[in-house]
């Protein structure tokens, strides 16, 4: 699949233009939209979109979060390491 890209054919009003498969798609007014008149889809389309992409900032914030986790769970095996190496130096 090949994306296309299209000049805008006035300055004043920009617009991208994608084409995905069988899905045509443009870029208007900081948002993608289904550009399928015929059923109606630019409405279904934008609110699908919307939908997805309050999703994805669902999982993004998700994502920080065990990340930080990970995070916090590393510095305390490390502290543990530490701890068992100076037991065991204690020992010997």
């Amino acid at each position: 699949m090949k994306g296309h890209y299209n000049e805008p054919e006035e300055e004043d009003t920009p617009f991208i233009n994608l084409r995905l498969g069988d899905a045509n798609m443009v870029y208007e007014n900081l948002e993608w939209i289904l550009d399928n008149p015929g059923e109606g889809g630019r409405e279904r389309a934008s609110e699908a979109l919307k939908e997805i992409t309050e999703k994805n900032r669902a999982l993004e914030a998700e994502n920080q979060l065990l990340k930080f986790k990970v995070s916090v769970m590393q510095d305390m095996l490390a502290g543990t390491k530490l701890d068992m190496l100076k037991l065991q130096a204690q020992k010997t």
